[in-house]
């Protein structure tokens, strides 16, 4: 059994999601193939997305492909490409044997931008550049989380106060299970040149409770 898309358009994505700030852009193509037996299929998909944009800002390419084995292996792949250029790539495998995950996502210069209606209100204006390496691991019911990323070129407000704030150096952000860290790194408010550092983690369990400790120090009160 095969089954061909040819130019589905993204309002469909968006009815079926139907998740608030987020909204797909783009059109997709694919195939699914399914063969060998009832009792033992194998499942082959690849998709090509143009144009694809979230929330307004437009990240390039999307092409991702996926496998499913007769030992009950799923196998994932896949990348952006922005202006001809890999922005992202990622790889995952779930295991249905051991009823396990191993995943990678590798970014290249990714933008933020698009992500500004997910932040709920708490930061505006966010753009800025993600370079690192993120994997998640384990089993499914208690996966384990790590990577690294550098933020270039980071800019956004806070709008409850109303400051504005720009990275004037890369900041270094780790991620594990329990924080995120920032380490140390200069700010500076776009509109007067008032400088500032900040540091500090968030700590969660897997991305639930968040509890921030974060530290700012400026000698103006302009930045804050």
């Amino acid at each position: 059994m095969r089954v061909h898309l040819e130019d589905l358009q993204s309002p469909i994505f968006n009815y079926l999601l139907r998740t608030e700030g987020l909204e797909i852009e783009g059109t997709l193509s694919g195939l699914i193939s399914v063969q060998h037996t009832l009792s033992e299929p194998v499942v082959f998909s690849n998709f090509d997305m143009v144009n694809l944009g979230l929330n307004g800002y437009k990240y390039g390419h999307l092409n991702f492909g996926a496998r499913y084995t007769k030992d009950k292996n799923i196998i994932a792949q896949g990348q952006i490409r922005d202006k001809g250029q890999s922005s992202i790539s990622f790889g995952a495998t779930v295991y249905g044997v051991s009823n396990e995950i191993d995943a990678r996502v590798s970014l290249d210069d990714f933008a933020l931008d698009g992500f500004n209606p997910l932040l709920g209100g708490v930061l505006d204006e966010l753009h800025g550049r993600l370079q690192g390496g993120l994997s998640v691991y384990g089993p499914i019911d208690d996966w384990n989380i790590g990577g690294s990323a550098q933020l270039r070129n980071g800019h956004f407000t806070i709008p409850v106060v109303g400051a504005e704030l720009a990275t004037a150096e890369p900041a270094e952000i780790e991620i594990t299970n329990s924080r995120i860290t920032l380490d140390p790194t200069n700010f500076i408010v776009p509109d007067d040149g008032t400088r500032a550092k900040a540091w500090g983690s968030i700590r969660h369990d897997k991305f639930d409770d968040f509890n921030f400790d974060l530290r700012f120090h400026t000698d103006s009160m302009t930045a804050v």
